[in-house]
Parts: C-alpha cells; structure tokens; sequence
C-alpha cells in the first residue's frame, strides 16, 4: 500500500512539474519555474520521515534523521505562502 501511495505521490509531483513547464514554454516566460523547487523542498521532509526506524527504540540515528527533518520541514509549510503569486496578473490563465 505505502509503495503505491509513494508511486501516486511521485507522478503528482512530476505532473506539476510538467504543467510548470509546460506553462513556462506557452507564456515565454520563466516566472513561476521557482515552484518546481519549492515543491522538492516540501517533499523532502516526506521522505525523511521515511528513515525513522519502526519501533519504539531510540537511538542515536533516529535523532540525526530527526534533526534532518526538522532542518527542512518549514520549507513543506513554506509552499502554501506561493499561493499568493495567483494574484498576479499574466496573459496565462490562473489555472494553468
């Protein structure tokens, strides 16, 4: 189940990532070609989360792993703030 979920999420990314530019090569322009970087970022701390050990037993690799996730998780909360440059204005629709 996990497998398949990690397969879905990937082909999301790489579908927005496809439509970025995509939207890049219909407008001429670079100007929101940054999301697809602020995307990885966000889904770093996922995958980070994916080494914590199962069980309850802690150890010193949990804390690393830990303190690594926690180094990139403000960029996953980070990508709700780009939602502000929908205001502005293109010859490209919103949607797209």
């Amino acid at each position: 189940m996990a497998f398949r979920f990690q397969n879905l999420l990937f082909s999301f990314f790489a579908l927005i990532a496809a439509m970025i530019i995509c939207r890049a090569w219909y407008s001429g322009e670079l100007l929101f070609i940054f999301l697809v970087w602020n995307i990885f970022l966000a889904w770093l701390p996922f995958a980070i989360s994916g080494l914590f050990s199962k069980g309850p037993g802690k150890n010193w690799k949990d804390g690393v792993v830990f303190l690594l996730w926690l180094a990139f998780f403000p960029n996953s909360l980070y990508i709700i703030t780009d939602l502000i440059h929908l205001q502005l204005e293109t010859d490209v629709p919103k949607w797209f």
